[in-house]
């Protein structure tokens, strides 16, 4: 064995025992299996904070962005030409949207359990959506509770959804979705779409396109076994 410059003084040590080394004796077994413990502890921190802030997939769903300017629209959302249909999840996805008025959050999962779900994803920038939410409300006027409607306006100006909105004289339950992350969640493809989802969350229906009256009482009495007499 050579020893290095400046150590002949130094007595040398034997090497280690067969049975020394499979024990794991030697210091650099030893550093190993810290190495490989430390990266693990690593891991699992990594892990533990990425649920916590809500990292990756989770049961909670998306937390859409409430605050700053919205995405701005998608002209191809309302040109039926260029629209290419997606598959529709099977359940209404979870998620946290935010309230029409402010930033408060809204969790979809707080829509479930009592009564089907009418949602419509709608815009002011979109002439087809503008043209049906007169006849929307009427249909919800006449629902008498036994649905509920809720319109989720999508990438749309807060200044100028609110007063549009009043201007119409819409009572049914409006939240906004600023950067379309939602309407993205449920594969939406065009607008406006409108989804018929039963008590326990499962989409029945998608509609993409605008509705009259009567053939939003034709797909609620096929869909949601909801009878309208309008």
């Amino acid at each position: 064995m050579t020893t290095p410059p400046g150590s002949e003084s130094l007595p040398t040590t034997p090497d280690p025992a067969p049975e020394q080394a499979a024990a794991g004796a030697p210091s650099g077994g030893r550093s190993r299996t810290l190495l490989v413990g430390l990266a693990a502890v690593v891991a699992l921190g990594v892990a533990a904070f990425a649920l916590a802030s809500g990292g990756g997939e989770s049961d909670g769903g998306p937390t859409v962005a409430c605050g700053g300017a919205p995405a701005e629209a998608d002209p191809a959302l309302v040109d039926g030409d260029s629209l290419t249909p997606r598959s529709e999840p099977d359940a209404l996805p979870p998620a946290q949207l935010c309230a029409f008025s402010d930033d408060t959050p809204v969790d979809v999962e707080g829509w479930l359990g009592a009564e089907p779900l009418v949602i419509n994803f709608w815009a002011t920038w979109c002439a087809p959506c503008v043209a049906e939410m007169p006849d929307f409300q009427e249909v919800h006027e006449a629902a008498d509770g036994r649905f509920r409607l809720i319109g989720i306006n999508t990438q749309d100006s807060p200044a100028l959804a609110p007063p549009f909105v009043a201007d119409l004289g819409i009572t049914y339950d409006l939240v906004r979705d600023p950067r379309g992350e939602y309407f993205n969640a449920t594969n939406g493809f065009g607008m406006p779409t409108t989804l018929f989802v039963a008590p326990d969350g499962d989409i029945r229906y998608r509609h993409t396109g605008p509705l009259s009256i009567e053939a939003m009482a034709e797909l609620l009495a096929e869909h949601l076994d909801v009878e309208l007499q309008i």
